[in-house]
């Protein structure tokens, strides 16, 4: 008996689905086996990347380690406070007062060996930027400074501390407990006659002119924190007293 010709098209139609079903199965997962593996290439790759980075950033900082080392500061300290006083005196606020040779100054610091006196120096200068106002009883940045405290202040940042005694100016305290020297070092205090109590001053060095050096505090009202060549002074001075720095 023969097959109905319908019969035999439905067939042919089951079979040409099924392959047609068995292409697609086959095609979708030879796509995902090749998007699997492009996305395990991927992975290694940024990976590789990463590491190729990391790498790099090692060597930079290896070679800003290297060079830090060769010149520790990038800018040495007077490259610094003549670029800064710069600054200021574009802004019309020197902190630098005239008759101050302060390559002078600055190598006088520079010539400091690493220490206490150094860094007490360093400090001061660095808030002499700030142009602190006199207050004849500051004692912080937030309050201002009168000249003694502003000492006491600075000192403290190398843990010197000087007793303070009941009932006398702090100027006449550091003159009692320090020792009166004649040939000062960059980092003693200086002493000027001054009302009421005395003015001090931390000594940075010689002067180009005749007086007693440069100084570096504050004098009174209208002279803030500024570094100050002592010559024109209208005030008699009291000499140069040595502190003991701890190292």
């Amino acid at each position: 008996m023969s097959q109905n010709p319908n019969e035999q098209s439905d067939s042919k139609t089951k079979r040409i689905t099924i392959i047609t079903i068995i292409v697609v199965v086959l095609l979708f997962f030879a796509i995902g086996v090749v998007s699997y593996k492009l996305y395990e290439s991927s992975k290694e790759l940024t990976k590789n990347q990463q590491l190729v980075t990391s790498l790099q950033n090692q060597v930079k900082k290896d070679q800003d380690a290297s060079n830090r080392k060769s010149n520790p500061t990038g800018m040495d300290v007077q490259e610094v406070f003549n670029l800064i006083n710069d600054i200021m005196v574009r802004e019309s606020i020197p902190f630098v007062k005239d008759g101050v040779n302060m390559d002078k100054v600055l190598a006088n610091l520079k010539n400091l060996p690493d220490g206490s006196r150094k860094k007490t120096l360093t400090t001061s200068i660095l808030l002499a930027l700030r142009k602190y106002p006199f207050r004849l009883k500051g004692d912080s940045p937030k309050n201002g400074f009168n000249s003694p405290r502003f000492i006491k202040y600075v000192l403290g940042f190398v843990d010197i501390n000087i007793e303070e005694n009941s009932g006398e100016f702090l100027s006449s305290t550091m003159m009692t407990q320090l020792e009166k020297v004649e040939t000062p070092q960059p980092g003693d205090l200086m002493f000027f006659t001054g009302r009421p109590g005395n003015i001090a001053l931390f000594y940075l060095g010689e002067s180009d002119v005749s007086g007693n050096g440069i100084g570096i505090g504050l004098l009174g009202l209208n002279f803030p924190t500024a570094i100050y060549e002592t010559s024109a002074f209208n005030a008699d001075f009291l000499g140069y007293y040595r502190v003991n720095y701890p190292d």
